[in-house]
């Protein structure tokens, strides 16, 4: 089995630019916002338009592009039949074995069992959680992963994307009261650690991406599960360390067992840079 592309012109400089463009101008202005009196909505209205950056990038692409991405798309968020429940159900599982396993772990440490608490705010943002997954992958996957994978293979295509992923929350370390600046708070070593968690979310949800060949619908329920587990527990910041390094490890083995997955030549689509 191997990814298939359409063939179409891809233009990942232009895509990147303008999703960086649209997030990171409306971010920064939230940022600014955030410590102002009396400018909450602003702030919640700025941060959610960045937040829709990459899926306004990819519609502009899609409609203005002269090509048939569009019909690629609808078929690939229409057609659930391309999901493989097992993998989708595979990945979840490692994702939330890997949280309680982890808290275990700290509490040979002597950090509190208090961090199995379920979070109280948890019901409170599950749509939010819903809505973020869902604008993101509408705009990373329905072009921003394909443009990378055009010519090259999935491993490479999933180091550009973690790099560029990461550098896409960037703004929202200013943005007072937002999890990264949370992050900020605290120092350095934990800011390293979120950027450095990235790159096993994004080995787990490529992998998925390809095993559903390429269903838009199953790496949203991916990524609206990933911000479940994150949040579900009352957990101390220092156990996320030890989450990073055990989904580290699983996303090397997944990779070593599926070399031929995420090594393998794809099918070239036409390419621009521009």
């Amino acid at each position: 089995m191997s990814i298939i592309l359409p063939n179409i012109t891809y233009r990942p400089v232009l895509f990147y630019c303008l999703v960086f463009l649209i997030s990171w101008s409306c971010w920064f202005i939230s940022a600014y916002m955030s410590y102002q009196i009396d400018h909450i909505v602003l702030t919640i209205l700025f941060a959610f338009a960045g937040l829709l950056g990459p899926m306004v990038a990819a519609i502009m692409m899609i409609f203005f592009d002269a090509n048939n991405l569009f019909d690629d798309y609808k078929r690939r968020f229409a057609n659930l039949n391309n999901i493989s429940w097992f993998a989708m159900l595979l990945m979840i599982s490692i994702i939330f074995t890997t949280l309680f396993v982890a808290v275990f772990i700290s509490l040979l440490f002597g950090f509190p069992a208090e961090q199995l608490t379920i979070s109280r705010l948890l019901l409170s943002m599950l749509p939010f959680a819903l809505i973020a997954a869902t604008f993101e992958e509408l705009g990373w996957r329905s072009y921003g992963i394909d443009c990378l994978l055009a010519h090259r293979c999935l491993f490479v295509a999933s180091c550009y994307f973690a790099l560029l992923w990461g550098i896409w929350h960037v703004p929202l370390f200013f943005i007072n009261q937002t999890y990264q600046h949370g992050l900020y708070e605290l120092g350095p070593i934990y800011i390293i650690n979120f950027f450095i968690s990235i790159f096993p979310a994004t080995i787990f949800a490529n992998w998925l991406y390809y095993r559903c060949k390429r269903n838009i619908v199953a790496i949203i329920l991916f990524h609206f599960m990933l911000v479940i587990s994150a949040e579900l527990l009352q957990i101390e910041p220092e156990t996320k360390f030890i989450i990073t390094l055990i989904l580290l490890i699983i996303s090397m083995l997944l990779i070593y067992l599926e070399q031929k997955i995420f090594f393998s030549r794809l099918t070239l689509s036409q390419h621009s840079l521009l």
